[in-house]
């Protein structure tokens, strides 16, 4: 006695499409066996955990809302946080990577808005960081033939440079003419120091003259006879006005807008350095004490107490850092970045 029995191999569509989607093959009931009945919350839930792209997918949101909603607890973040001069810079470690030829040789390091130029101890110049100003411009075009560099400066959009004979060298961004240096630069003496700030550049000359290029309508500087000019000794920009220090130890404003940074108060002793932030100023004093002014909202006015005289100091965009004496490093300023 013959019967047919059913091919009971698996169709091979319905295998290749269980194996894509992760959906197991439904056992077959034996004849004497009963299928337990779910409610379809159930049969959803539990097709739904069996499929393993959907479960990890879940996972992941789930990590993910709880980095939003947790993360600001333990790392807080001020959403109205916001700095100009980093609009439209994509993310990246570029501008932390120092050139290897000049971490154990330097001489001078200057910080623009996106990238640093430095300078080692035999005159050669290095530039890192987000370089590229537009398709045209990219400030790792270092101009050739330079000579012993001594010192350098980081605009905005531009960079500086000083050699050993005096000379300064200027490439970048020339929409406003920054880097075009005028033909009477050099007529009011050698030049001792550069300086570059948004859209300008300034040189001082050892007749304490100071002369200037570049967009002088968005900054704040106008020098005449009656600014000292010819008794200057130093420049230091802080936002887009200019101070002064003068041979016998003042400060003067280089500009003539009401602002922060002009009202200089009034010193003790005379002043032998100045530096600057973005909107405010320091003076190191003879004694070794050291003077904040301008918008200090930033807590740059918060001077902490040093272990003696402070012999230097330089300034970030929102914080300063101090060298004392003894050998001691103090930061004040603002922190939101971990700076000081």
């Amino acid at each position: 006695m013959s019967t047919n029995k059913k091919d009971k191999r698996p169709n091979s569509l319905s295998m290749m499409f269980h194996r894509l989607f992760g959906v197991k093959n439904k056992k077959e009931l034996g004849i004497l066996e009963e299928e337990q009945l779910q409610s379809p919350m159930k049969t959803v839930c539990k097709n739904f955990r069996e499929n393993k792209l959907a479960m990890g997918g879940l996972i992941v949101f789930v990590l993910i809302f709880l980095t939003v909603l947790i993360g600001p607890i333990f790392l807080p973040i001020s959403l109205s946080d916001k700095e100009e001069t980093q609009t439209n810079i994509a993310p990246g470690l570029s501008m932390m990577s120092v050139p290897k030829g000049l971490k154990d040789n330097v001489r001078m390091i200057s910080t623009g808005a996106t990238f640093s130029v430095g300078v080692d101890n035999n005159g050669k110049v290095y530039v890192w960081g987000k370089t590229k100003i537009n398709k045209a411009v990219d400030l790792k075009d270092i101009p050739t033939n330079m000579g012993n560099v001594v010192a350098v400066s980081a605009g905005y959009d531009h960079i500086m440079a000083l050699n050993d004979k005096g000379e300064v060298i200027t490439w970048g961004n020339n929409r406003l003419e920054q880097v075009k240096i005028p033909l009477d630069a050099y007529r009011h003496g050698n030049v001792i120091e550069i300086c570059a700030g948004y859209q300008i550049s300034l040189i001082v000359t050892d007749r304490g003259e100071v002369v200037y290029w570049g967009n002088d309508n968005l900054n704040d500087i106008k020098l005449s006879k009656t600014t000292e000019q010819g008794n200057i000794a130093k420049v230091a920009v802080a936002g887009n006005t200019f101070v002064g220090l003068t041979k016998d130890g003042r400060v003067i404003h280089l500009g003539r807008q009401a602002c922060d940074v002009a009202n200089i108060p009034e010193f003790d002793f005379s002043v032998k350095d100045i530096v600057s932030t973005a909107n405010t100023c320091a003076a190191i004093l003879e004694n070794g004490e050291v003077v904040v002014w301008g918008a200090t909202q930033n807590g740059e006015g918060e001077i902490p107490e040093m272990d003696g005289a402070v012999v230097s100091v330089v300034g970030g965009r929102y914080h300063y850092t101090a060298l004392t004496e003894n050998g001691s490093v103090y930061s004040w300023g603002s922190d939101d970045k971990g700076q000081t």
